[in-house]
């Protein structure tokens, strides 16, 4: 396979103040999926985090904390949540993702520990439970899959949207991973929890750029809606669209950590 990305070491770093402030953050770096008590994070860390992001790209934050908004945005997200568990080709893709025990957590390397979701009481056998049959979840009400993550994201300090302006290309993305990992060692650097919701905005990204895969006419129709909506609350400027979404609170650190990959199981050193 062709590589994706080249790296040329050039030079040592002799002296480590040069190394970097995030750099000891990278390895405290994670995702974390507790249910939180809605306590707001101080107004001077937000306000950062939206300079940080001006500073280094030319993409935008846009951050929401009020109830009200944070209950109409979490009927949007969960109206992806729908597409990806009624499409067959999403929801395969989805539980291929997780990794049910521990023998596959530490097989892997990857995906997402079932134990690193934070479910509460016995959603762990709910999941189970779709593994097995998974066509009993075309007799749940929509509005049971709409509403699962609902206190998840009611619960947070702020929904946060990271916008684009333009077709996304090579050059775009990488501004996006970059800026993204600054601002995600950022809020860890501040001691905050960090959770990318990234369905429903890489979903219309594949239904804008990338030839509809995988979706279905339905789904194509839900999806123009809910940018739509997205964009409006969020109050994105003209041309933008939301390009990864995520939430931020102040809580206790993660219970379990998914596995990371070892780096030389995908680089190779010339």
């Amino acid at each position: 396979n062709q590589p994706v990305l080249t790296i040329l070491f050039n030079d040592r770093i002799v002296n480590k103040s040069k190394i970097g402030s995030y750099y000891k953050y990278i390895f405290k770096r994670n995702t974390n999926r507790k249910f939180y008590d809605s306590t707001h994070i101080p107004e001077n860390k937000i306000l950062y985090l939206k300079k940080l992001i001006t500073e280094i790209s030319n993409l935008k934050l846009s951050l929401i904390s009020d109830e009200n908004m944070k209950v109409k945005i979490a009927k949007i997200l969960g109206r992806g949540d729908v597409i990806r568990t009624l499409n067959d080709k999403l929801f395969t893709e989805m539980f291929s993702e997780l990794r049910w025990n521990n023998k596959d957590v530490e097989t892997t390397r990857d995906g997402i520990d079932i134990n690193s979701l934070e479910l509460p009481g016995n959603e762990v056998k709910k999941y189970m439970l779709l593994k097995k049959v998974p066509k009993i979840r075309y007799l749940l009400p929509k509005n049971i899959i709409r509403d699962m993550a609902k206190p998840l994201l009611i619960g947070c300090s702020h929904i946060c949207c990271i916008s684009m302006k333009g077709k996304p290309d090579r050059k775009k993305m990488f501004e996006l991973g970059r800026t993204l990992q600054t601002i995600w060692l950022q809020a860890t650097k501040d001691n905050l929890a960090f959770h990318p919701w990234t369905i429903l905005p890489f979903l219309i990204i594949r239904s804008l750029y990338f030839n509809n895969q995988g979706l279905t006419k339905d789904d194509l129709e839900e999806l123009a809606l809910l940018k739509n909506e997205l964009t409006k609350l969020f109050n994105l400027d003209q041309g933008y669209f939301p390009i990864f979404i995520f939430r931020l609170s102040i809580s206790p650190n993660s219970s379990v950590l998914s596995l990371r990959r070892y780096f030389e199981s995908f680089a190779h050193f010339i």
